[in-house]
């Protein structure tokens, strides 16, 4: 399961009388085409969202298509095409042109235009994921903090800006008691009784 913001891709003006199956066959297309761009993290349909709004007036639906592909900011060097990934540029234009391409192989005599947009996750709430904290991620965000104090709330915050995974701050000191690998010890302060709903501090020595 996808741990950040998805893409999400709007196509507009689609043909009225277009059926589900063809409606299927363009969520196939763009589906397979966000797959192509490795940096969207793409693998699967529940990594992406796609959205095709209806329109009130059905006069020249099918004629002109437009395609809005809104990326969140932890993709922003993607801008101007400058971001150099396996060998070859990777932006925003590539994005846009992606995804043209596949409409306009779906409906090659309409007029056709793609913008990508960059949202941010400041005022941005989405639903938890159901992932557990794994020991290798707070070793992770321990040994970047190597030698300072920290709170378990520390480490809550770091997992949201690494991973944007909702941890659970009782699951996290729970993980933080049991860990002692590699000759790495982390001692936790248990002053406050559980759920540990008060910051709980913690040190790696």
């Amino acid at each position: 399961m996808r741990t950040s913001a998805k893409p999400i891709i709007k196509v507009y003006l689609l043909p009225n009388e277009w059926s589900e199956a063809e409606y299927q066959d363009c969520f196939d297309a763009l589906l397979k085409g966000a797959q192509s761009l490795d940096p969207l993290g793409v693998r699967t349909e529940n990594d992406f969202i796609v959205l095709f709004p209806k329109d009130g007036m059905r006069k020249g639906l099918g004629t002109e298509i437009v395609i809005e592909v809104d990326i969140p900011n932890i993709h922003s060097n993607y801008d101007c095409n400058r971001k150099m990934v396996n060998g070859e540029f990777f932006g925003t234009n590539k994005i846009a042109n992606t995804f043209f391409e596949i409409m306009h192989g779906l409906l090659p005599a309409a007029y056709i235009q793609c913008k990508v947009y960059e949202y941010h996750l400041e005022g941005f709430c989405m639903s938890p994921r159901d992932i557990p904290v794994s020991e290798e991620q707070i070793l992770a965000v321990l040994h970047d903090h190597k030698g300072r104090a920290l709170m378990a709330t520390d480490i809550v915050d770091d997992l949201w800006k690494r991973h944007e995974i909702r941890a659970d701050l009782s699951a996290v000191v729970v993980v933080l008691e049991k860990l002692e690998i590699g000759g790495v010890v982390v001692t936790v302060n248990l002053q406050a009784p559980p759920p540990f709903t008060s910051k709980q501090g913690w040190k790696l020595s």
